[in-house]
């Protein structure tokens, strides 16, 4: 057989990927050990409560970095525009970012939930898509205050997971979702960076 006939075999037998370049999904989502704000995005995500309030963690930086949104959001809890499981979505013209909220509690005084978690997540996708938001950088939602709170529990709903778990979830459902609609999503765990190496005198010894 000619050199000509098994190139054209060969052409025949490919598969679709192998005819186009298709961006790898893995590429689009990203694990940095970075804070939010230290990585230039489109969005960034803060997780919030349905009461108001930013207390503590990420959600105390948003409100000080962006008091308009913080007002803004504050005037939505206060007629329950905002509720578990919803994602909270301000543009600031004045950075040209938008400023995204996952309520992934009630009342800041309980623990997060896994189910909110989840509907947050979806409820997300859904903002980034409406918006055209090309670029996010989201927190680990609910891996740190998520089973923080006076209150503890929330009755008849399941505890937000470990860390590890989260991590799992937020990539099985954000992975896919980033290469298919080539969103850049990049998930920013600074507390988990690798330590510097202690230096010694003994090492120059």
């Amino acid at each position: 057989m000619s050199t000509d006939k098994n190139e054209e075999l060969q052409q025949m037998m490919m598969t679709p990927e192998e005819f186009v370049n298709i961006q790898p999904a893995e590429s689009r989502y990203k694990i940095l050990f970075k804070s939010i704000f230290d990585v230039p995005a489109d969005a960034y995500v803060n997780t919030v409560n349905c009461v108001g309030v930013m207390g503590a963690g990420i959600a105390l930086e948003f409100k000080k970095r962006y008091p308009k949104m913080f007002e803004h959001y504050r005037a939505q809890c206060s007629t329950h525009a905002i509720r578990p499981g919803d994602c909270y979505c301000y543009y600031d013209d004045e950075h040209g970012i938008y400023l995204l909220g996952m309520a992934v509690k009630d009342d800041w005084r309980h623990w997060s939930t896994l189910e909110w978690i989840e509907s947050s997540v979806k409820s997300l996708k859904l903002v980034l898509l409406e918006n055209d938001i090309k670029s996010v950088n989201i927190p680990l939602v609910g891996g740190k205050n998520g089973r923080r709170g006076p209150y503890g529990k929330v009755m008849g709903f399941t505890p937000p997971p470990e860390r590890e778990e989260i991590k799992a979830l937020l990539e099985k459902d954000l992975k896919h979702f980033a290469g298919k609609f080539g969103i850049d999503i990049n998930l920013c765990i600074p507390d988990e960076a690798p330590k510097k190496p202690v230096l010694t005198l003994d090492k120059f010894l």
